[in-house]
């Protein structure tokens, strides 16, 4: 469990780099809104840290068929609405507290690694002996 989270971690950490680049490209160097900007940038990373997950994180567990691949992806998406919007939510506050934006994604990043490790262990990528939760 200890590696696979620091597999996690590491996938977080690519994921931060990449978004975080292209936030600030976003934000500095095209002159977006902050707020859509992270927004877009949560879409962005959502694609590439599943991939990056399923086929490093969690390779022992990647899907055997189709229907089984869907279901992964259909809980992930749902997973990670919730964790987006707690991730928008922090970020959000931060930002109305006068934290520069680049030190407020990084903070509500943090914050909730722990809590999308947990929820992609445990219904994601759950063990095959594991009941269907859909």
């Amino acid at each position: 469990m200890i590696i696979r989270f620091f597999k996690f971690g590491y996938i977080k950490i690519i994921g931060a780099i990449i978004y975080l680049a292209l936030l600030y490209l976003l934000v500095d160097i095209f002159g977006w809104g902050e707020m859509i900007a992270q927004i877009i940038m949560v879409i962005v990373t959502f694609f590439t840290k599943f991939y990056l997950n399923n086929y490093i994180t969690w390779n022992d567990r990647r899907a055997k068929n189709k229907k089984i691949f869907f279901r992964q992806l259909t809980i992930y998406t749902l997973i990670s609405i919730i964790v987006s919007a707690i991730n928008i939510l922090i970020y959000y506050i931060l930002i109305k507290l006068n934290i520069h934006y680049l030190i407020a994604a990084i903070i509500s990043g943090g914050m909730i690694t722990l809590l999308g490790f947990w929820l992609c262990d445990r219904y994601v990528w759950k063990k095959e002996d594991e009941k269907e939760i859909i």
